[in-house]
């Protein structure tokens, strides 16, 4: 029903700051052996887990505009403790570029499209889809698919029928959709 598929998407308004609870959701879920990340002890982007062990959650952004570049990213550097960005995928080569130089992404993490992030096999934790409007659908699904959890810039989708093909996603993979409302 139409009130189920609701509460199946988490959805915040009003303030992009929602993020731990993005975060902390995701951690709780770290028993996902292919989402845990091991790295050695370092001052920026280190999470704590409860044994002891040094774990942050990884993520994906899709899309280096406004959005992607000067929103979720830059939160998530002033709040290592959240996690961090370890790809960028634009098909604009100078925001590409000026991305990975900002947030100090390798090379071999920079991607021309979604398409080459999802050939791969996973290796991070969530994507950040921050498209164009038009552009949500595609990329959202295939990160739900490939078993990413997905922050979706509003709007999900510019029809009903892609929501609820989101949703249905979503409930299928088990994985976390949640629509974000940046710029209200």
């Amino acid at each position: 029903s139409t009130r189920t598929r609701r509460t199946s998407v988490k959805q915040a308004s009003c303030s992009w700051r929602f993020l731990p609870a993005f975060g902390r959701h995701l951690q709780r879920r770290r028993g996902d052996s292919r989402a845990a990340v091991e790295l050695p002890q370092s001052r920026a982007f280190a999470y704590r887990a409860p044994m002891g062990t040094r774990r942050f959650l990884t993520g994906i952004v899709l899309g280096a505009g406004s959005r992607g570049m000067d929103a979720y990213a830059p939160w998530l550097e002033e709040h290592p403790d959240e996690g961090r960005i370890v790809a960028i995928a634009e098909p604009n080569a100078r925001r590409r570029e000026a991305f990975a130089r900002r947030y100090r992404i390798p090379a071999a993490m920079q991607f021309t499209g979604h398409e080459a992030v999802f050939a791969r096999e996973r290796f991070a934790d969530f994507v950040v889809v921050a498209t164009p409007d038009r552009a949500h659908v595609a990329p959202a699904l295939r990160a739900l698919e490939c078993g990413y959890d997905v922050l979706l810039e509003k709007p999900m989708a510019v029809g009903e029928d892609d929501c609820e093909a989101l949703v249905a996603a979503a409930e299928r993979t088990g994985r976390l959709l949640q629509i974000c409302h940046v710029l209200r």
